[in-house]
């Protein structure tokens, strides 16, 4: 019968000792200490605000907008998402987008000049982002867990009609333009874009809607002096001119 413990080297138990394996990462150093992550949040929702406020009644579905909420890029996983912070203020996600900043702050020594992080297209009422601003500044405990979550969002930002609006066709006073708008799986809120729509004149090509996941893709054709105006639908995530054909000469 062989022996326990067989060694090619003379004493060789002597020469051994438990190994103890660290199999995770350990916490991440936050970026913003709990006090300086309620001011920022509370500044820029309070811009967020303001820019709500602004909002025509018949651009927001049943009270409801959508504002951009961009994870600092640290905190970019899915355990990451602050699901509780959300969830507490009465919020939900419906999208997401990626793109490349640079933060205010690193929290880590010898940072890159910038990194890829996640945008999330966050929905609620206007009354729940007001009231998200006005408790932010009650949170006092900083090992609470929405306390972890706000330190790891770098921003909160409304999306400025302009900004939604990524080309439009030269010259002509009637624009042809393929709006992209958030369904969040809700038929209410295409149902309000339509209504909106017309509401500034336009005409929507319903027979040529496209749904692709929570995403709704519809050909509208409204006067250019009007496009801001639409591009105010909260719900409204991207605008372009549609593309023209181009003519085919066919030589005999």
């Amino acid at each position: 019968m062989p022996r326990e413990n067989n060694f090619l080297i003379g004493q060789g138990e002597r020469r051994t000792h438990p190994v103890t394996i660290n199999r995770g990462g350990g916490s991440k150093e936050l970026p913003y200490d709990f006090r300086t992550a309620k001011q920022r949040l509370a500044t820029t929702l309070g811009t967020v605000r303001t820019a709500l406020q602004a909002l025509p009644n018949l651009a927001c579905p049943r009270e409801e907008t959508v504002v951009v909420l961009t994870m600092h890029p640290r905190f970019v996983s899915k355990s990451d998402f602050p699901r509780s912070l959300l969830r507490g203020a009465g919020l939900r996600a419906i999208g997401s987008k990626q793109r490349q900043i640079t933060p205010e702050q690193w929290g880590i020594q010898e940072p890159p000049d910038e990194a890829i992080t996640e945008d999330y297209f966050v929905a609620g009422t206007r009354v729940a982002f007001y009231r998200w601003a006005d408790s932010i500044g009650s949170l006092s405990d900083p090992a609470s867990v929405q306390a972890h979550q706000l330190s790891t969002i770098e921003t909160i930002a409304s999306v400025p009609a302009e900004a939604k609006i990524k080309s439009l066709p030269d010259g002509a006073p009637v624009v042809l333009l393929e709006v992209v708008i958030h369904n969040d799986g809700r038929p209410h809120i295409v149902e309000s874009f339509v209504e909106y729509a017309r509401a500034l004149d336009g005409r929507v090509w319903m027979d040529r809607r496209r749904d692709v996941g929570a995403l709704t893709f519809i050909p509208v054709e409204i006067r250019r002096t009007s496009v801001i105006a639409l591009a105010q639908f909260s719900f409204l995530r991207v605008m372009r001119g549609m593309p023209a054909l181009r003519p085919l000469w066919v030589l005999s």
